[in-house]
């Protein structure tokens, strides 16, 4: 596993953290630089490698993990990069870690059986979402986005995050929903509308949470053959 890590020391980032690693200045010794970078033994009999790199790393540069993975993968090997933007270097990591660690808190959160009203309110809902879809109807895909299963269940897990979600319309956008098990909100937008909300999403969250500008893709996924 590659954990943010220098894989060529002719490029990764702080000088004086590649000085410290190798014993002298990378630019002036060329040869130790690349004598002591994983990048250097890269082959077709390499191990598979998991890559967790963030892309606003300032100590390594992400093209280190990018340029591994890169590597890895014209040599045939297995490889699995993970990227988030947010993540800036070792601290981050380790909020990162802990938040995938509450999914099955999330799953958790669920009882086995729900009041049978809710269970209406929310058959009732995903129909409504699915024929403003289908229909291209905004009042109707506003509607359909509330929820009574899962969401107020899952509140205490990420708080912040819902309170975004309850404040969705209040900041310009149709509604918001909670995406998969959490904490990702999904923010349902008109077109002409997203580049303000966008603007008052990265005001409110400021740098608690990583705001995503993403387009609505009409036909859904699209798997093209390698």
């Amino acid at each position: 596993m590659d954990w943010y890590g220098p894989t060529d020391f002719l490029t990764a980032g702080k000088k004086d953290t590649r000085t410290n690693l190798i014993g002298g200045d990378p630019e002036t010794h060329p040869d130790a630089a690349r004598k002591a970078s994983p990048m250097t033994y890269v082959s077709k009999n390499a191990a598979p490698f998991l890559i967790m790199h963030g892309t606003s790393d300032p100590t390594v540069d992400f093209n280190n993990g990018l340029g591994f993975y890169n590597a890895l993968r014209y040599n045939g090997k297995n490889a699995v990069l993970l990227a988030p933007a947010a993540v800036v270097h070792w601290r981050d990591w380790a909020e990162a870690c802990r938040r995938l660690g509450r999914t099955g808190e999330a799953r958790a959160a669920l009882p086995a059986e729900v009041p049978l009203g809710d269970a209406t309110f929310n058959v009732a809902h995903a129909a409504t979402l699915a024929l403003g879809l289908a229909r291209g109807d905004l009042a109707l895909i506003a509607r359909g986005l509330e929820d009574r299963l899962h969401q107020p269940r899952r509140r205490p897990l990420y708080p912040r995050s819902m309170e975004l979600v309850e404040r969705a319309r209040e900041l310009g956008a149709l509604g918001a929903t909670i995406s998969g098990a959490g904490p990702t909100v999904l923010f349902w937008v008109f077109f002409e509308q997203t580049g303000a909300v966008y603007d008052r999403l990265r005001e409110e969250v400021g740098a608690w949470a990583d705001v995503r500008r993403l387009n609505f893709v009409v036909q859904g996924a699209d798997v093209a053959e390698l």
